[in-house]
């Protein structure tokens, strides 16, 4: 079981490189699970989970005290890693590695094997990203605004 966030150790100054820390090691994830070329459970989709994780355990305390506290520091630093959280997901979204690993996943005879709730999952991952739709390459780059930055997968 996950901790509750120590909102109270979130300091409105270190909130934009430690998104900007999180999302580097994010997309260094995402570069990394789809390199390996070995869509698996374990090894594709495991270590996506777990930087998905690693980034929201900053990323959502923070959304959350901007909510419930919006103090002008505060708002400062969140307003301020919004475009770079934006533009993130949108990368992520459109990352033809993932789509190439989800659909090789999908099609392979692992996937009859995972238990129903990875097959929800994974599916819902190829649901959520505008990536995981075969879109031509030409449209790839005008369909950012598909996903929100709120998106999860």
């Amino acid at each position: 079981m996950r901790e509750l966030p120590k909102f109270s150790a979130i300091d409105p100054a270190k909130i934009v490189p430690s998104v900007q820390q999180a999302i580097s090691d994010y997309k260094k994830a995402i570069e990394d699970a789809c390199a390996k070329g070995v869509y698996t459970w374990n090894d594709f989709i495991v270590p996506l989970n777990e930087a998905d994780k690693k980034f929201d355990d900053v990323w959502h305390p923070i959304v959350h005290l901007n909510g419930v506290t919006n103090t002008p520091e505060l708002r400062k630093a969140f307003e301020a890693c919004l475009p770079a959280v934006t533009e993130f997901y949108n990368w992520a979204g459109q990352h033809e590695g993932l789509f190439k690993g989800y659909t090789a996943l999908h099609e392979s005879p692992e996937f009859a094997k995972l238990s129903k709730a990875q097959q929800t999952r994974r599916s819902v991952s190829m649901r959520s990203h505008p990536s995981s739709r075969s879109l031509p390459q030409s449209s790839a780059t005008t369909s950012s605004t598909r996903l929100s930055a709120g998106a999860r997968w």
